[in-house]
């Protein structure tokens, strides 16, 4: 089967000599699933990555919220009764799930209702009610006062009697699904939290997101990317991929690379100014672990900048005026919290 033109840039492009290469550029797939969370760890572990960025296990709540969730989502309109409209035989009233809604949460249970919703054939809403909730007993604690993981308990109550089969058939889905969608979520780590996971990597290896879901990092980063790489497409299986191109040392492609660096560093620098401002503004205590969550924010696009500047000998031109509003804010943020501390 004769190479894509894509294919054969890239072949030969990883055939360049490390001193003519930039960097790459770098995207993934990660699809939804189940992943076991001490298969990753032991890959993390054996790979050498840095395992602060093994995710936790999922709670026993989220699980319970986002199993509520996609149970909903997986609804769809259903009949309840046919008769004749001007002469003609349709569909009269539709049944629809409308809403997984909470209506009660404490530190011992958590409780949604299913609502249902009845529209006759001009789509006019007839009844509106709930008929079933989906109850979650949160995990207790041993002796010790630990809470015991899978100590948790589900329930589902139907609350209308006598329903028609047809929806008796979709209340009975919507109960399945959050059952399996729960013991999924909390047994394994699904999709969007393994994104999370090489989401936030890329991060930590500094890349630069050139578009949505696009980044590049630097050659300087290849030994840890090529591990990474390693473990989407080897541990996470799946069909989940970080693809990379390696792409040559030229001065449009670095000025891209500069550009689009000095854009998110902007754009990060300004969040933290907007932050502190609200901080400020709200005249509440400025607590301790405040000030340091918004100084390893700015510290953090700094650390990037230093590397960015090194590697790829760029000046920061406009990122330099954001660093100065965004230090100058946070000098004042401490000087409110001295003169908070000798009031």
């Amino acid at each position: 089967m004769a190479k894509s033109e894509f294919r054969k840039y890239v072949d030969q492009a990883q055939e360049l000599p490390d001193d003519v290469v930039l960097g790459n550029i770098v995207w993934h797939t990660v699809n939804d699933g189940a992943y076991s969370l001490t298969d990753i760890e032991k890959a993390f572990d054996d790979l050498g990555l840095n395992p602060s960025f093994v995710p936790r296990p999922t709670t026993e709540f989220n699980a319970f919220e986002k199993a509520c969730t996609l149970a909903l989502r997986a609804t769809k309109p259903y009949e309840l009764a046919r008769g004749k409209v001007d002469g003609q035989m349709v569909t009269t009233e539709v049944g629809e799930i409308m809403a997984i809604r909470e209506s009660h949460k404490d530190s011992e249970q958590v409780i949604r209702q299913v609502v249902r919703e009845v529209r006759d054939h001009q789509k006019k809403r007839l009844r509106y009610e709930v008929v079933a909730e989906l109850i979650l007993m949160r995990a207790v604690a041993d002796s010790n006062g630990k809470v015991r993981r899978g100590s948790h308990r589900l329930r589902a109550t139907v609350l209308v009697d006598n329903l028609h089969r047809n929806e008796k058939a979709q209340v009975e889905s919507v109960i399945d699904r959050w059952e399996a969608e729960f013991n999924r979520l909390y047994e394994f780590l699904d999709g969007d939290k393994v994104r999370a996971v090489v989401r936030n990597y890329l991060g930590y290896l500094n890349a630069v997101m050139m578009k949505d879901g696009v980044y590049f990092v630097h050659k300087n980063r290849e030994d840890e990317l090529l591990r990474l790489q390693t473990f989407v497409g080897t541990t996470l299986a799946n069909g989940c991929a970080i693809s990379m191109f390696p792409i040559p040392e030229l001065k449009r492609l670095r000025e891209e690379v500069v550009e689009a660096y000095q854009d998110e560093a902007v754009k990060e620098l300004n969040e933290v100014v907007a932050a502190i401002s609200k901080v400020r503004s709200t005249r509440q205590s400025i607590t301790p672990a405040a000030l340091a969550k918004l100084t390893e924010q700015y510290q953090n696009v700094m650390r990037k900048a230093n590397e960015y500047t090194r590697t790829l000998r760029c000046t920061q031109d406009r990122t330099a005026g954001a660093a100065e509003v965004a230090l100058e804010s946070l000098d004042a943020l401490r000087a409110d919290m001295r003169a908070q501390m000798e009031a």
